[in-house]
């Protein structure tokens, strides 16, 4: 059975030095972002965990990589208004026009 250790209550005059109880290597301690990166790629996790960093090569080919992501982004936020402006356009014909066939047949 797991025993987890014990803190006896201190007062507030008592000095605490908790750094012998709390003591770990960090190899033994995981952190939240080290268990995301694991479930998001284990191999960049692996690698990352290993100290192994990419290459010039691998790097231009990722800021490549982001700046096609970025400018597709651009345009389909930009496609996204034009199909948004057209449909409001659109809209306003349709309006304008039940408007003049309504006002046509009130005659």
């Amino acid at each position: 059975m797991l025993r987890l250790p014990s803190f006896r209550c201190l007062a507030a005059f008592d000095r605490v030095d908790l750094s012998s109880e709390m003591e770990m290597s960090n190899r033994d301690l995981i952190r939240a972002s080290e268990i995301a990166d694991w479930c998001f790629c284990k191999r960049s996790w692996y690698l990352n965990d290993q100290d192994v960093r990419p290459s010039l090569v691998q790097v231009e080919k990722r800021d490549a990589g982001t700046q096609y992501h970025e400018q597709h982004a651009r345009t389909v936020k930009r496609a996204r208004t034009t199909m948004s402006t057209a449909t409001y356009a659109f809209l306003l014909v349709l309006l304008v026009a039940a408007a003049y066939w309504c006002w046509t047949k009130a005659r």
